[in-house]
């Protein structure tokens, strides 16, 4: 099934038992996807990688120097370190400090 027939399936729901219930489903696959999501983050960095992430601040580069669970602490150039989710994190250059 694509994703026009879902949309369409949606849309003939008339009850909103079923709604609750299409909602519940996608919450646990959206749950499942990121954690597949993360656990490929945290396969593809090691501490000592050079990272960046984006967020509603700005860009930051810099280094991993620890990896948890779920959160990767990055200690930026200006010497700042970060808590940040892996989902968050992308592969940068290697800049000269």
């Amino acid at each position: 099934m694509n994703l026009p027939e879902l949309e369409a399936g949606i849309r003939t729901l008339t009850q909103t038992y079923e709604i609750n219930r299409i909602i519940d489903v996608l919450k646990a696959q959206q749950k499942i996807v990121r954690l597949m999501e993360a656990s490929k983050k945290k396969a593809s960095f090691v501490v000592g990688s050079i990272v960046q992430a984006t967020s509603r601040r700005g860009t930051i580069k810099g280094e991993i120097t620890k990896i948890n669970r779920t959160k990767a602490i990055v200690r930026c150039y200006g010497g700042e370190q970060y808590n940040v989710p892996l989902s968050m994190l992308q592969p940068a250059i290697r800049e000269a400090v």
